[in-house]
């Protein structure tokens, strides 16, 4: 039951790995004064999907009982956690992208923002 309600979160955190392992070569190039905003607002909403995903995912499960009754700050942990371990990745791995503490902040925003947008939607 438990892989039945977070496979849409499990399948995102990969698809975000994914992305942040990806050369820089393979993506398109652009002038990053142009995308600052851009990019700091896909980083944003990556992580507010991912934490909106995990809520609802373990708020549904029935498997482990602490992920059903405490899926906000458990999510919010987890979120975070993940931002700041893709963000290393992206260190260590050899693509010729690097830590940025501007997108670790993106992301741990999204994470906050997709906790409001769960309360938003399910809890008014």
């Amino acid at each position: 039951m438990f892989l039945r309600y977070n496979l849409y979160t499990i399948t995102w955190a990969l698809i975000m790995l994914l992305l942040t392992i990806a050369s820089k070569n393979s993506m398109p190039s652009m002038n990053q004064w142009d995308l600052l905003s851009f990019d700091k607002f896909a980083h944003f909403s990556q992580f507010c999907i991912l934490v909106f995903l995990m809520i609802v995912g373990f708020h549904k499960q029935h498997t482990f009982t602490s992920l059903r009754f405490y899926p906000f700050r458990i999510s919010m942990g987890i979120g975070i956690g993940y931002s700041i371990i893709l963000e290393i990745v992206q260190l260590l791995a050899n693509t010729g992208r690097s830590f940025d503490a501007a997108d670790a902040m993106a992301n741990i925003l999204g994470c906050f923002g997709g906790l409001l947008i769960f309360y938003l939607i399910y809890k008014i």
